[in-house]
């Protein structure tokens, strides 16, 4: 066999010809099991190496990497970047200290294990690779710190042969929390939010299958369960893309994918509001209890931009002096940091908002969080705790309660009518809010410029679009009426024809022997 123990030695030696070279090596490992893993590996690294295969450098701990790295790094750093890549660290500090073993008590040091004086935790030390390792095992246990150190060394051993233990298999619901706690750092908290939700959706029906069970019919299943039960199409995408990228983590994704599809969605949901619901819309807005309700709308209808990007944005963004704006963080990288010239209307209306924080900071939000209450005899709307260091969380009652109004004057209904309770709150049952998402201004601002002949770049340059995906997107957020349509139709025949040109219509033109084909 090419493994075998020399006289007196626990550890293995592989031994073995390879293109007419005799290869024999230490394992460093007791375990036959190991060894013979440990040779094939390095059969296969002889023959990467024979075919010109690069090979990897040699298994180094951290420390010594760093040291090394540091080593090479001295030429071209200057002192001073060199005492700062060296302060002291608690291991440096103790470089100095000797460990004091107790008295070796029925072969205690008989094993490279050991207990500081004084202390009852015990400790590993061992030789690795020309490295020293010397680790606390945690534990008072000799029994298990033993345990602790074969396992240790076990790790190191499979490392440096270039072993991967293979992860074990996971049940859905565990690798789903496992995913969003990677996902924490990377993702926004309303996304991770969003992620959460789809997962709520997701473990009940996934969360007792082991990963690596999920396939294709499980995924159609589910989209059709969740169909049923009245879920928009877009919804369960989302929740599908979820599950792709915890699929994608463990290598799942790329069989399933060719057999997985997407449920079509309907790009035409949003919808650019006329002139007069507007009007009416804005007219609600002045009448809500939130005082930040009609800038706040405003400035979306003005400008275009994103719910977020309005709630987000702080008085440094705004420059007074040249009427422009420079978003913060948004959807896209396209719309990040864009910086936007500010039309009268929308000057105005920061300009008179600005009024009610005569002691404003740049580092305060435009729009800070604040509560809203009604004060006096006759009840009069009041806002009191208002933080400027933190931006508005959401204005969502106060937008529902404006479209409901919206409808009502719409319908000519006033809060001076006289009619009776009942009657009115008759009434009120059959009037619907107006139909207008908050998304919908972004579309009427975009459908406006659009409509007035603004070229398609200058758009995709004032609401955040990106040059791959401008066009589609002004496909999607342009609504036109009829008779617009009607009018870019008109335009292609010329109303007005040059004295002695023909006018003719090309069908009923007669045939000539002279006409040539088309």
């Amino acid at each position: 066999m090419s493994l075998y123990r020399p006289k007196g030695s626990k550890t293995w030696v592989m031994d073995f010809m390879f293109h007419a070279q005799r290869i024999r090596e230490n394992t460093g490992t007791a375990s036959k099991s190991h060894a013979c893993r440990i040779e094939q590996k390095k059969r296969y690294d002889l023959a990467e190496g024979a075919a010109g295969i690069r090979r990897q450098d040699p298994p180094r701990l951290l420390s010594v990497a760093a040291e090394e790295w540091m080593d090479a790094k001295k030429l071209s750093w200057s002192p001073r970047m060199d005492r700062h890549e060296q302060s002291p660290t608690a291991e440096e500090k103790t470089r100095d200290f000797k460990p004091q073993a107790q008295p070796a008590q029925r072969g205690e040091m008989s094993m490279s294990i050991f207990r500081y004086k004084g202390s009852k935790v015990w400790t590993m030390d061992f030789m690795f690779h020309g490295q020293r390792i010397r680790e606390s095992t945690g534990t008072r246990s000799r029994t298990l710190a033993q345990k602790i150190e074969n396992k240790r060394r076990q790790k190191l051993e499979e490392g440096a042969g270039g072993i991967r233990r293979p992860e074990p298999p996971r049940l859905f619901a565990v690798a789903a929390d496992g995913w969003v706690e990677t996902k924490k750092g990377k993702l926004a908290p309303k996304t991770v939010l969003i992620e959460k939700t789809n997962l709520a959706h997701l473990k009940p029906e996934l969360g007792r299958k082991l990963v690596c069970d999920i396939d294709a019919l499980d995924i159609s299943r589910y989209q059709e369960k969740r169909l049923a039960e009245g879920t928009s199409p877009k919804t369960v995408n989302l929740e599908v893309g979820t599950l792709r990228a915890i699929l994608k983590k463990h290598g799942i994704w790329a069989h399933l994918q060719q057999d997985v599809e997407m449920l079509a969605t309907r790009d035409d949901v949003g919808r650019a509001i006329t002139a007069q619901e507007e009007c009416a819309l804005l007219a609600a807005c002045s009448k809500s209890r939130s005082r930040s309700l009609l800038p706040f709308v405003t400035l979306a209808i003005e400008t275009g931009a994103r719910f977020n990007v309005i709630r987000t944005l702080q008085w440094a963004n705004i420059d007074f002096a040249n009427r422009c704006v420079q978003f913060g963080k948004d959807k896209t990288p396209s719309g990040t940091g864009r910086i936007i010239p500010l039309n009268p209307r929308a000057m105005a209306t920061l300009t008179f908002w600005a009024g009610h924080f005569p002691e404003r900071k740049p580092e305060h939000y435009v729009f800070p969080k604040e509560r809203y209450g009604a004060a006096g005899d006759r009840f009069e709307p009041k806002a009191y705790q208002t933080d400027p260091i933190a931006p508005i969380v959401d204005v969502k009652e106060a937008w529902e309660a404006a479209k409901l109004r919206t409808a009502k004057i719409l319908k000519g209904i006033t809060d001076e009518d006289a009619e009776t309770k009942e009657q009115h709150s008759e009434k009120q049952e059959q009037i619907k809010p107006l139909a207008c998402r908050f998304h919908d201004l972004r579309h009427t601002a975009v459908s406006r410029m659009l409509d007035a002949g603004v070229p398609i770049a200058k758009v995709a340059k004032i609401v955040g679009w990106s040059p791959a995906t401008m066009v589609r997107m002004a496909a999607r957020y342009g609504h036109f009426a009829l008779d617009e349509l009607r009018s870019a139709v008109n335009a292609i025949s010329r109303t007005e024809t040059e004295a002695g040109s023909l006018v003719f219509s090309p069908v009923s033109l007669p045939a000539s022997k002279s006409a040539r084909p088309n």
